[in-house]
C-alpha cells in the first residue's frame, strides 16, 4: 500500500515537494519545448536566458539550450556550460552563439565559470547588435567582463569572426534543453528552471532574478519551466510553462529523475 501511494504521488510531481529538480544522465535525456515557431528570434532581437543549474564535476557539457541546425547550413541560436577540465581555460565557461550561416555568426565566452558541485544561476543577455560586445553573461547575480570571441580562448578564430550584419537564423529545428543532437551533445547534472525573454536583461533585473525577486520583466517571457511542478505521465516528465506558451516534455528519463537536489 505504501508503495503504491508513494507511485501515485510521484506521477502527480509533488513527492518530494515543490522545490525539485530534473536530473539529467548526459548520455541520451532532454526536454524537447513546442512549438518550435515561439523560438524564432532573429539577430536583431534582443532576448535573455535565465536557468538554475547544479553543476557536477565531471567532463560532460553541465547545460544546453538550443535551436539549432547543424551540418553544411548551420544555423540558429545556443547557450551551454561547459564541463569540467582542470586542463582547459574553458572549463566551467558559458557559450552563446547566434549563427546564421559559416560565414556570419557571433560566438560568445564568458570570462568567468560557474562553481562545480553547486548550484549556479546562470543568464545571458544578447541586445540584438549582431556583436559579441552585445552580449553579457552573468554567473551567480554577478556580470562577467565582456565575453571574449573564441580566438582568445585558445581554440582558434572562428570564421564568422564575431559578426552578424544580415541574414537570418530562424531554423525549422526543434527547440531543446539538455542536448544539442545535431552535434551529438548531451548535459549532465541538475535544473531547476529556464526562463526565454524577449527582451535584454539589465544587470539590475538580473541582481533581483538571482535573489529570488519577481521582476516586471514577467510580462516579456517567452518560455518559463516550472520543473517542480513536473508531472509524470508514466513513461516520461511532462513540464509546465508558466507562460502557457508552450509545452516541454522529457525524452528517455525515468520517474526517478526527479530529485529533491534543488537551490
Amino acid at each position: 500500500m505504501i508503495i503504491k501511494q508513494l507511485t501515485k504521488i510521484q506521477q502527480l510531481g509533488f513527492l518530494k515537494g515543490n522545490c525539485n529538480s530534473l536530473e539529467f544522465d548526459g548520455v541520451n535525456e532532454d526536454l524537447l519545448v513546442t512549438p518550435s515557431s515561439n523560438f524564432d528570434i532573429e539577430w536583431t532581437q534582443p532576448i535573455s536566458i535565465e536557468a538554475r543549474i547544479y553543476v557536477p564535476s565531471t567532463p560532460s557539457t553541465k547545460f544546453e539550450f538550443s535551436k539549432w541546425r547543424g551540418g553544411a547550413t548551420t544555423k540558429g541560436w545556443f547557450l551551454m556550460c561547459l564541463g569540467y577540465n582542470p586542463s582547459s581555460s574553458l572549463q566551467g565557461v558559458l557559450r552563446f552563439q547566434l549563427r546564421q550561416a559559416a560565414s556570419g555568426y557571433i560566438d560568445a565566452y564568458s570570462t568567468d565559470r560557474v562553481e562545480f558541485d553547486k548550484w549556479n544561476h546562470i543568464v545571458v543577455t544578447y541586445d540584438g547588435s549582431g556583436n559579441n560586445t552585445g552580449i553579457t553573461f552573468y554567473i551567480n547575480g554577478a556580470a562577467t567582463t565582456k565575453p571574449n570571441i573564441l580566438s582568445t580562448q585558445g581554440s582558434g578564430t572562428p570564421l564568422g569572426s564575431g559578426s552578424i550584419s544580415s541574414g537570418t537564423i530562424q531554423t525549422t529545428e526543434d527547440v531543446t534543453i539538455n542536448s544539442l543532437v545535431n552535434n551529438g551533445n548531451w548535459a549532465d547534472g541538475n535544473l531547476e528552471s529556464v526562463k526565454f525573454y524577449n527582451v535584454e536583461l539589465t544587470s539590475s533585473e538580473v541582481t533581483e532574478l538571482f535573489s529570488g525577486t519577481s521582476i516586471p520583466q514577467n510580462q516579456n517571457l517567452l518560455l518559463n519551466l516550472n520543473i517542480g511542478r513536473s508531472v509524470f505521465n508514466g513513461s516520461e516528465w511532462v513540464v509546465p510553462d508558466v507562460t502557457g506558451n508552450n509545452t516541454a516534455i522529457s525524452r528517455n528519463m525515468e520517474v526517478d529523475d526527479l530529485t529533491t537536489n534543488c537551490p
